[in-house]
């Protein structure tokens, strides 16, 4: 389902996403080198965030590069998926210290941050769904 996208549209999103998956693996190894830490030189945890950092920051020039050589319609889709998922973040960031403060200690930044980046996709899949109409006559 193309969900309205061009073949460049779609093309510059399957760069965003593989770049994304490639930083998100690295990032994964490096919160793994953290924990276990001792078991490894001081260095690579160092170097595996590094990595993550900078794949990234990658991943972000491709998303804006889909951004900018998207039609009108796609990057209006867009900025407002991206404020979906910017909302979600910041509500959360509101109330999750106060539900911690109320016995929710199992709440952390990664709650916001997944929220955020689901908010983003959801948001994102369902207005290319809506205005894009897919693959349907």
């Amino acid at each position: 389902m193309s969900l309205g996208r061009t073949p460049r549209d779609a093309a510059n999103m399957r760069l965003f996403l593989r770049w994304m998956v490639i930083a998100m693996s690295v990032y994964l190894v490096a919160a793994f080198a953290v924990r276990h830490r001792s078991a490894t030189p001081a260095v690579v945890p160092w170097a595996l965030l590094l990595a993550a950092t900078a794949l990234s920051m990658l991943a972000v020039r491709r998303y804006l590069i889909y951004l900018r050589e998207a039609d009108e319609l796609v990057r209006k889709i867009e900025v407002e998926a991206l404020a979906v998922g910017f909302g979600a973040g910041a509500l959360l960031s509101l109330i999750l210290p106060l539900a911690a403060e109320l016995g929710l200690h199992w709440i952390d930044e990664y709650v916001i941050a997944t929220a955020m980046m689901l908010s983003w996709s959801v948001a994102s899949f369902l207005g290319h769904r809506r205005f894009g109409g897919g693959d349907e006559p």
